[in-house]
């Protein structure tokens, strides 16, 4: 052990803000010094033998091929920037990261690029143009850590602290044979980097993987913690399962400061949180462990919502051109919101779309479409938007709807017990299956309205199709087409108060909702919209259509045989008829029974049927009846829900029974037409 955590409750109280280093008079040595004195403490730590090359020789480049001989042309550096560069030569010169060149030292430089100003999160930093050495450098691909895996290891009510190691890269220098490779020049001087440069692609891997004993150590005492480059953040050690305390806070914080003094590592004095808060800004998010969130940082959410009001601005000012650099910056900036802001990517996705299709000839100015402008509006109201953030912990699913979809229909089902099915419309037949499947979700939503009562249901999405799933996922697609089918879901989604969660499943165990999509219904028949529009206006105005399904409702309300869009519930024959004026065009199998429902409540019905007299129901139908009259040929034609022209006309002919409440009288054919 290189240390152990002595003074675990008599350490003095570390403040809030300030940390190590501060109230000295002495300035610390430079970094790379520090560490390289702490050796023997990198060695207990179990550090290996290239980590200990990296803190000793320097840092080890994984050239391919030494670059050959390079000279950049001169950069100017902006009058506003002029003030930073100074202060920051003078600040690495007296450290020792960097050395003047003169005279016959500048010739001996293999490759002199330049130094130039960038702006981060409202920090100057200065960075060399590596892209010549850049190029001669092998690039070793890492995984950073990520927020969602800090969340992963946290609890509710947690106490979290933070640190930044100050000039992380200057903790390693540059090996004596590399530095020829990394001279620069800037406000007409030459000089030298001695230690690891910002801008130097392999920095970011080099520095990561040199920190590794020290997060291996870190979670070995029981931080539960996540590293980003310099940046440390996370949860003290705390008692098994228990959220970590304002006490927890303070050891883990002496804990911190003491191991990172032993190896050298040189913590910078005002950055930091270090007596616990529940509400932790990291990585430019809100980690809240009270309410169990990732919230955007107020001065993120002040940027992104002025960047969108300027672009609104200018789009009125020029009849809805704005610039293309203006909306690409926007776009890089409020995309990065994502983790804080889960619908950015649906809402970014028709500006995307604007700065590829909508470019004028010089390719400067893009055009804002209609939906472009009301994403854009979106954002410029992000602060409504930007507090309800996203879950630290997703929740467990607790509906699960299975949905597929094929040529001819959809299908879905609701926890696997309820059945919800229909077939496409004409004018959809024949788009890309995508596209259906997409809407099959849609739709299966819809039919399940009453089953989604709850607010805030997480829905598990099982689908076969992949390119839903992802779509679904990240909430946005590159094909206009679907993007606009999502939007339609999105919209149901929102009005039910539920998100979705997909997950794949293959089609071979996704059997119910396929056969539902794919079998086709011979009962499924509807008649002709002449022959209805007659009888509506005889006996109407209908209020209610019993036997239906959405594609072929004739009245607004209706009851379907199987969940359906819009129906007001499933199964007529066990409904009550009364009080509406009903139309009625069941499957012939269910005749005999609705005709005895008809008789035994009184329902006012319009019942259409075929004209079978051999069979039992006919006689009672005739008895009970006010009215009934056969329909012309032209009329009695019969649509079937799956197929876009009309089936071929029935063998027999259809007549229309008027049952109204009241009485019965019975009817003879030859009094049909007078009513």
């Amino acid at each position: 052990m290189i240390f152990s955590p002595a003074g675990r409750g008599k350490a003095d109280p570390v403040s809030a803000t300030p940390g190590p280093g501060e109230g000295g008079s002495t300035p610390p040595p430079p970094p790379y010094v520090t560490a390289k004195r702490a050796l023997k403490h990198w060695r207990s730590l179990g550090a290996t033998r290239w980590v200990l090359k990296n803190l000793t020789a320097g840092a080890q480049i994984p050239w391919w091929r030494r670059p050959s001989y390079h000279r950049a042309r001169p950069f100017p550096v902006a009058d506003a920037d002029k003030a930073f560069v100074e202060a920051e030569i003078s600040r690495c010169l007296a450290k020792g990261y960097w050395r003047e060149l003169f005279g016959k030292e500048i010739n001996d430089q293999v490759v002199i690029v330049n130094g130039f100003v960038v702006t981060a999160a409202n920090k100057k930093r200065f960075v060399l143009d590596c892209r010549v050495p850049n190029d001669y450098i092998d690039p070793r691909r890492f995984k950073y850590e990520s927020l969602p895996e800090l969340a992963a290891q946290l609890r509710p009510g947690d106490e979290l602290i933070k640190w930044d190691v100050r000039d992380a890269y200057h903790h390693l220098l540059l090996r004596a044979e590399d530095r020829k490779f990394f001279a620069f020049q800037v406000l007409g001087r030459t000089f030298q980097s001695l230690t690891m440069p910002f801008g130097l692609r392999v920095a970011p891997f080099l520095w990561t993987k040199v920190c590794r004993p020290v997060v291996q150590r870190l979670r070995a005492l029981g931080f539960r913690v996540i590293v980003y480059v310099d940046d440390f953040g996370g949860a003290p050690p705390s008692r098994r399962r228990r959220p970590a305390s304002k006490a927890d806070a303070v050891r883990g914080s002496a804990q911190v400061q003491h191991l990172f003094a032993l190896l050298g590592l040189q913590l910078h004095p005002t950055k930091g949180r270090w007596d616990g808060t529940m509400a932790l800004p990291l990585l430019g998010h809100v980690v809240d462990t009270r309410r169990q969130l990732f919230l955007l940082t107020p001065e993120r959410t002040t940027k992104v919502k002025a960047m969108a009001g300027k672009l609104l601005a200018e789009r009125a000012r020029h009849r809805r051109w704005t610039r293309h650099s203006l909306l690409r910056s926007f776009c890089g900036a409020a995309v990065s919101t994502l983790l804080s802001v889960p619908n950015a990517r649906y809402k970014l996705r028709s500006l995307y779309n604007a700065l590829k299709e909508y470019k004028d000839a010089s390719g400067r100015r893009v055009r804002l479409g209609h939906q472009a402008t009301a994403d854009l509006r979106w954002w410029a109201r992000l602060d409504e938007h930007a507090l309800t953030g996203r879950a630290l912990w997703e929740m467990e699913p607790t509906v699960t709807l299975h949905t597929d979809a094929s040529n001819v229909g959809w299908g879905a089902t609701f926890n696997q017990l309820v059945p919800a099915r229909g077939f496409h419309e004409a004018a959809r037949r024949h788009k890309h299956i995508n596209l259906l499947e997409l809407g099959a979700v849609r739709l299966g939503l819809l039919s399940f309205v009453d089953l989604l009562k709850d607010p805030h249901t997480l829905v598990r999405l099982k689908t076969d199709s992949q390119v839903v799933m992802h779509v679904v996922n990240n909430g946005s697609s590159r094909s206009n087409a679907v993007m606009h089918e999502l939007r339609r879901l999105h919209d149901v989604c929102k009005s039910l108060g539920v998100s979705l969660r997909a997950e794949y499943l293959p089609s071979a165990v996704n059997k119910w909702a396929d056969t539902l999509s794919r079998a086709p219904d011979s009962t499924d028949w509807s008649l002709s919209d002449a022959g209805f529009a007659r009888l509506e206006a005889r006996y109407g105005p209908h209020t209610l259509d019993l036997f239906a399904a959405a594609e072929n409702a004739k009245c607004g309300r209706f009851f379907s045989r199987q969940a359906s869009p819009g129906a007001m519930g499933v199964g007529a024959m066990h409904r009550s008829w009364l009080g509406e004026n009903c139309w009625c065009n069941p499957p012939f199998n269910l005749l005999g029974p609705v005709v005895r429902k008809i008789v035994a409540t009184g329902a006012r019905v319009t019942l259409v049927a075929p004209r079978w007299e051999a069979q039992p129901w006919w006689a009672a139908a005739v008895e009970a009846c006010s009215h009934w009259e056969q329909l012309p040929a032209a009329e009695g034609v019969f649509t079937h829900g799956s197929r876009s022209t009309p089936a071929r006309r029935p063998t027999w002919d259809v007549v229309a029974f008027r049952f109204s409440s009241g009485a019965a009288t019975r009817c003879r054919e030859g009094s049909a037409g007078s009513g």
